[in-house]
């Protein structure tokens, strides 16, 4: 038997993926962001 996927489904999978991407993305630029000010102030 073949069970369609619901569309919803998918696409809240992608969202979620997507956001936590970002977060991540977003968590990576501050830290390398207050490691080059540490840098230039030292």
């Amino acid at each position: 038997m073949f069970y369609p996927i619901p569309i919803e489904d998918i696409s809240s999978t992608c969202n979620y993926i997507i956001l936590k991407q970002i977060s991540i993305c977003i968590e990576v630029t501050i830290i390398l962001c207050i490691t080059l000010v540490f840098i230039i102030l030292s």
